[in-house]
Parts: structure tokens; C-alpha cells; sequence
């Protein structure tokens, strides 16, 4: 569904909320925050970074325009098995600081060498170690979607994949609506409907995405 679709369904299936009611300029505009949502809560914008370790260096910033590590819309690490980080190679494996912390007091002040952990902070990851040579950083990510802004356009960045999950965002607009209406019961009920919809199309394009999983013991 276009754009345009999207807000005709949504004119039919709410025929007391007409154009003077609520504008098409403020479904626009509601449209572009449900389009971020529904891609936010879904994981479903899926990418993929690579930059070259720096000697001596364990942190490393993904939000930072300037650096080798930038990732254009970053929002998280996908570390749904099959992803995560790896440096050379090798997946790292996924840590908080107070795990680290916990199981290796002295990690902070760990000699340059082989990283085998990390953790994010924000929008940067950091080894338990410095890398000693310059070798490929590999990152699965979950990445924000461009702007829902067009007419001709259907959402979650057009993706042929994702575009029977469209009518997800006749449920947002409702939903936005009717609670911007005051009408709190009807509201209620449309955000149920959308919540429900954004986690069966979780499910659905998480196993899509990756399909059968297998996991390969450490040696």
C-alpha cells in the first residue's frame, strides 16, 4: 500500500473522522512517526557494517559521521543468533560492563590482543581489549527507516518483503485518531489491534529474516 492507500483505508474504515476532523497534512505527519514505530518495534529495516580495527583502539563510536565505524540510521546491534559482531571473523560475544566487570576486574587495562567480548553503550561498542592488529570489524544491525513522506510511496523503506504488513499502519492512524479525538475506548481498541499486529509481524519477518538457526559450539 502507498502511502495514499494507506490514508484512503483509513478514511473508509473511520467515516466520522473526515478531512475537516483531521487533516490529511496531520496523517502525514502521524504516518512518518507509525512508520518509525512499526520498524522500531519489528526490527524489520535489517542492515550490515564492516570497518578495519585500529591498533591500541577498544572503543568504537557508530553514530559518529566523521569515523570509519560511522552506520548511517543506526538503532541497535542485531544479535538475534546468526548476528552480533565479529572481529576477523570470529563472532564476539555480547557483554554488559558490569558482567565484565564481574568476571574480569582488570579487563579495563587488558594488553592490546585478541578481542573476545563486547559491549554497547550507547551508540558505541567496546572491547575487552584493544586490538593488536588491524582486522575487519564485522556488525549486524537494526537500522531506523528513511522518512514515510510521499504519496507514491509504501513504507518501512519500501521493501517488497515487508509491504503486506502495510495495513499495520491503518490500525496507528486509527489508533492516533481516536485518542486525539478523545475518544479513549475506540482509541484503546485500535492500539490493541496495532500492538497485536506489530508482534505477529515480528515473529513473522524475524523467521523470514533468518530462518532455521544453528548453533555452532565454540572449540
Amino acid at each position: 500500500m502507498t502511502r495514499l492507500e494507506i490514508k484512503q483505508a483509513f478514511r473508509a474504515e473511520n467515516p466520522d473522522i473526515p478531512q475537516n476532523v483531521v487533516t490529511d497534512i496531520t496523517l502525514n505527519s502521524w504516518l512518518i512517526e507509525g512508520n518509525r514505530d512499526f520498524c522500531e518495534q519489528t526490527g524489520c529495516i535489517a542492515g550490515s557494517a564492516s570497518f578495519t580495527a585500529t591498533v591500541g583502539v577498544s572503543e568504537y563510536d557508530l553514530s559518529d559521521s566523521d569515523a570509519d565505524s560511522y552506520v548511517e540510521n543506526f538503532l541497535e546491534i542485531d544479535e538475534y543468533p546468526g548476528g552480533g559482531v565479529a572481529f576477523d571473523d570470529d563472532r564476539l560475544t555480547e557483554n554488559t560492563k558490569a558482567e565484565l566487570d564481574a568476571n574480569t576486574r582488570s579487563w579495563r587495562t587488558n594488553s592490546n590482543g585478541v578481542p573476545t567480548k563486547y559491549y554497547r553503550r550507547g551508540e558505541k561498542i567496546v572491547f575487552d581489549r584493544p586490538a593488536s592488529e588491524a582486522k575487519t570489524i564485522d556488525i549486524d544491525t537494526i537500522l531506523y527507516p528513511d522518512d514515510f513522506n510521499s504519496d507514491d510511496i509504501t513504507p518501512f523503506n519500501q521493501l517488497k518483503s515487508l509491504q503486506n504488513w502495510s495495513y499495520g499502519l491503518v490500525y496507528y492512524l486509527t489508533y492516533r485518531a481516536k485518542r486525539a479525538k478523545k475518544k479513549d475506548a475506540e482509541g484503546d481498541s485500535a492500539m490493541a489491534l496495532y500492538l497485536d499486529y506489530v508482534k505477529r509481524a515480528k515473529k513473522k519477518i524475524r523467521k523470514a529474516t533468518y530462518g532455521t538457526i544453528q548453533f555452532i559450539p565454540k572449540h
